[in-house]
């Protein structure tokens, strides 16, 4: 997951070992190992494992870094109820990351909405932040 190059041909297998039974840490790894663009088609495996995943595990985490690095506005709806859900404990935060590519408006609405959750405000906040720089560099 430390490499520049791509690796198409190896997230069959990430995708086939994510949910194995590994330690916590090997599985959170290869779950980063799948937060690249080219595991969008595994899109319904990774949130599967995510929804099955126990809120308190370094797994949950890498899961939701892979969901934000594959999700785009054709599965936005399945982002933005997953991060509504509080249940998911602090793995929002990370799923939060995929709303700044949206060009959605409930991507951006979301963002403002959980600048007021304790949990999520200080995530919120730093993507608003960054959101809006880029916008004034656009301009």
């Amino acid at each position: 997951m430390n490499t520049l190059d791509s690796y198409p041909s190896a997230l069959p297998v990430l995708v086939a070992n994510v949910s194995g039974p590994y330690p916590d840490g090997v599985r959170d790894g290869i779950a980063r190992a799948l937060a690249v663009p080219h595991a969008r088609p595994y899109w319904p495996i990774l949130k599967r494992a995510y929804l099955d995943e126990p809120a308190a595990t370094r797994t949950k985490q890498g899961l939701a870094a892979a969901l934000a690095a594959v999700a785009d506005d054709d599965v936005l709806d399945e982002i933005l109820s997953l991060i509504a859900d509080s249940r998911h404990g602090e793995s929002r935060g990370l799923l939060l990351t995929a709303l700044p590519r949206s060009s959605n408006p409930r991507a951006h609405q979301t963002l403002e909405a959980m600048r007021s959750d304790p949990k999520m405000r200080k995530v919120a906040r730093v993507l608003l932040r960054s959101r809006r720089s880029r916008d004034r560099n656009r301009a």
